[in-house]
């Protein structure tokens, strides 16, 4: 054997090793993203009624927020009959949590769960930063709908 044949060989062991390791990788993130996606938007719809219902035990702020989730897969927070709405969609199909806001710039947004890199677990962010606060993002999306943002 020569000392090209060795060296080419273990490239090719090389290449096939790291592409096993990489497939390996990206489905263990599949699995982990589709394990954690309805996990995350549990924890957000009970965040953002919790808010609600806390908002609304202020003093003279009863009954200013409205929450209403017909399904497990959509929710809507209003202000009284202002027409203000907030309402949040999930898509599992994308692993992904739609939004949309009367109150705020951009309309609509979304957020989707991935393993981000420094990350051991599937987390809820967006790709141009990453990982994010979930209750950061609820308080901003709620407090731009009662205006105080």
């Amino acid at each position: 054997m020569s000392d090209w044949s060795k060296k080419a060989a273990q490239q090719v062991r090389m290449n096939k090793e790291a592409k096993f390791v990489g497939d390996k990788k990206a489905l263990l993130d599949e699995e982990n993203r589709k394990r954690r996606t309805n996990e995350l938007w549990v924890k957000l719809v009970n965040m953002v009624q919790q808010k609600c219902n806390e908002f609304n035990a202020e003093p003279e702020m009863a009954n200013t927020l409205y929450f209403s989730s017909e399904n497990s897969h959509e929710f809507a927070v209003s202000v009284g009959r202002t027409g203000k709405r907030f309402t949040g969609r999930l898509d599992e199909s994308n692993y992904r949590f739609n939004f949309d806001s009367s109150t705020r710039e951009s309309a609509h947004s979304f957020l989707e769960v991935q393993t981000w890199i420094g990350c051991s677990d599937a987390e809820v962010g967006t790709q141009e930063a990453g990982p994010i606060d979930m209750e950061s993002f609820l308080n901003d999306h709620l407090e731009s709908l009662l205006g105080v943002s």
